[in-house]
């Protein structure tokens, strides 16, 4: 009886730190996904720098009619 509660108390605990890493690599995938924004941002800002108009084209879309 002893042994089978021990080993039940070794699973638990083996789904316990299972959960926590499964958690934990959720936050970081979030964190990921946040930098991937954060570049973007940067990407944009320095598309706008280095060539304002072809900027103001590829976010409003070229367009060769006046409207």
């Amino acid at each position: 009886m002893e042994e089978r509660l021990k080993a039940l108390e070794i699973a638990m605990k083996l789904e316990e730190d299972g959960k926590k890493f499964y958690l934990e690599v959720r936050f970081f995938v979030a964190l990921a996904h946040e930098e991937r924004g954060h570049y973007l941002s940067l990407w944009d800002y320095r598309e706008y720098l280095k060539d304002p108009a072809g900027w103001f084209g590829m976010k409003e879309g070229f367009r060769l009619d006046a409207g």
